[in-house]
């Protein structure tokens, strides 16, 4: 009986699954990277918008922003993330709080080979004014 090479087809099973596990890796790896730059922004254009504060309000001891300009500065703001992937901005405001979503792009490396495709991330942060 000669076994003679007979590891060689296991071994290049192992390491094709391997290689395919670590692609895979990789690609939620910069996935989780875009959706955290995405959030990122988010986060910056609601603390950004949640500064815009109507004064004629300060009088009477009421924080109120102003809905017109917390719109404009959270854009603004979460656009001018430095993230290259970042597609759109979009905020609305009340007097009471601001919500900004951020859309952004993956763009599928490596994984393609495997089936990935490119998604597209869309994350919500929302800040209100307060005392303190």
């Amino acid at each position: 009986m000669n076994d003679r090479g007979s590891m060689t087809p296991i071994i290049g099973v192992i390491l094709f699954v391997g290689i395919v596990m670590l692609a895979v890796t990789v690609e939620i790896g910069r996935w989780a990277t875009t959706a955290r730059t995405a959030m990122a922004a988010a986060d910056a254009g609601a603390r950004s918008g949640a500064a815009a504060l109507d004064t004629s309000f300060a009088y009477d001891g009421r924080i109120v922003l102003n809905p017109m300009q917390a719109k404009s500065r959270a854009e603004a703001s979460a656009l001018s993330h430095p993230a290259p992937t970042i597609v759109r901005a979009n905020a609305r405001a009340t007097q009471d709080e601001v919500c900004v979503t951020v859309t952004a792009e993956f763009v599928a490396g490596i994984g393609r080979v495997f089936g990935l495709d490119d998604r597209i991330v869309a994350v919500t942060s929302c800040a209100a004014p307060r005392t303190g």
